[in-house]
């Protein structure tokens, strides 16, 4: 399945079950995700805790962004 055109099907239904389950027995159900539109499907889904992404891959895209930053404002070298 992973790897499939079915791949993420199977996922949501997966999900789904889950989040019935967590339901059913009073539980909350935690998602993680590593996309704003992750995040607005697990909200859809029900999902009431969720982990975007990582501490480490957040704080590694905001220092790729400020160094693509300082990159550009950088005089030339010639």
């Amino acid at each position: 399945m992973l790897g499939t055109p079915r791949q993420r099907q199977v996922l949501d239904e997966y999900r789904h079950r889950l989040v019935e389950a967590a339901r059913k027995h009073g539980k909350a159900v935690a998602m993680l995700t590593d996309s704003v539109e992750g995040v607005r499907q697990m909200i859809a889904l029900g999902a009431t805790i969720i982990n975007y992404s990582s501490d480490a891959a957040v704080l590694r895209s905001s220092y790729a962004a400020i160094a693509e930053e300082i990159r550009r404002s950088a005089p030339a070298n010639r």
